[in-house]
């Protein structure tokens, strides 16, 4: 038999989505939670399967004071933050610079207790930054632009691309409860989902383009362009709560591709080679299955609830000369079955694991 280790969290992320919160940009102080989101505009320039994002969120302080703000924000895997901004209405700029960790705090720190214009971003964790605003006037405006790139992946014979809106609840350490993930996981829906929302996105496929659409908000499209080799796109809409995917379709896109671009300022020149594999992939028959799934502190609460709901619907519906087992890990670990993984077309097997979840 063929052995697939399954982890239930990665492939059951749209039932955890669903009872996901969002974050947003608050006060540091506990006695103010969300600065109102305005708007949202994202443009997005796609050449072949490289996508550079550029994401600028507005938030204006409707309070009568002063505040110093910090906002956590996730990014699709895979994507590397390349420019960071925050516009003041007040006409000041403030304009990224890269910097030790340490020395970049310090400098922010200096900054904010002269009464200054400052930002901190930070990388929490692979797919998790924090960026960290001070002193915003009361009724004052802050634009906070991001600038991401990255490849898009490849799903279904398209392109898939994905503006992030809102994800699942992520990991935290125990240790850093009362630390920006846990004091930033409160829900800002209500806030964004009055917030106008827009997009523009231009895609240069270098290939002769079939089929461009949203399978999630299709009914923001409002002007779409298909040309020989490239296609455009522009999404308007009010709120955003989940996460907006586009899915381009492309007559060559296991082709062999390669891109050249010359850069007047710098004179350089770049080439950039894309190779999509395709694999025929047969048809598992008398698949092993084996469910993994993290009981650490970090996932106590709604998170374990939603996985023992995940539990049920994936071996309930495994194929009838499946088998399958459930390994749960902690400070320890421990399975369904210690002599081996069980029949699912017997529904003694399915009992077993109902009473062990």
């Amino acid at each position: 038999s063929i052995g697939i280790v399954v982890s239930v969290l990665a492939s059951l992320v749209a039932l955890v989505r669903s009872m996901a919160s969002t974050f947003g940009l608050r006060c540091r102080s506990p006695t103010r939670a969300l600065v109102p989101l305005h708007a949202v505009h994202v443009e997005v320039v796609v050449a072949r399967a490289v996508a550079h994002h550029q994401l600028t969120q507005t938030y204006v302080n409707d309070g009568p004071e002063a505040l110093e703000t910090e906002y956590l924000f996730p990014l699709p895997e895979g994507m590397s933050v390349v420019e960071f901004s925050a516009d003041f209405s007040d006409g000041r700029k403030i304009v990224g610079v890269i910097k030790e960790k340490e020395e970049a705090k310090s400098v922010y720190r200096q900054a904010v207790q002269a009464g200054e214009r400052a930002a901190l971003l930070e990388e929490h964790r692979p797919d998790v930054f924090q960026a960290s605003i001070g002193n915003l006037g009361a009724g004052e405006a802050v634009a906070v632009c991001l600038a991401f790139c990255g490849e898009l992946v490849v799903e279904q014979n398209a392109l898939r691309l994905t503006i992030p809106a809102h994800v699942a609840p992520r990991y935290a350490p125990r240790g850093h409860s009362n630390g920006a993930v846990a004091r930033l996981q409160g829900s800002s829906q209500e806030a964004s989902a009055k917030a106008l929302f827009s997009a523009d996105l231009s895609w240069e496929s270098g290939a002769p383009v079939e089929h461009l659409e949203s399978p999630t908000h299709p009914q923001m499209i409002v002007h779409a362009a298909v040309e020989a080799e490239g296609a455009s796109l522009k999404l308007e809409g009010c709120g955003l709560e989940a996460d907006l995917v586009l899915s381009l379709v492309l007559r060559d896109l296991f082709q062999p591709s390669l891109l050249w671009e010359a850069c007047e300022e710098r004179h350089s020149q770049a080439l950039m080679l894309s190779l999509v594999p395709k694999f025929e992939v047969p048809r598992l028959c008398k698949a092993e299955v084996i469910f993994i799934v993290d009981c650490s502190g970090s996932m106590q609460g709604a998170r374990l609830e939603q996985s023992k709901r995940a539990l049920h619907i994936c071996t309930s519906a495994l194929p009838e000369d499946a088998t399958f087992n459930i390994v749960k890990f902690g400070s320890r670990f421990t399975a369904l079955s210690l002599g081996g993984s069980l029949p699912r077309g017997d529904e003694r097997s399915l009992a077993s694991a109902t009473a062990f979840v």
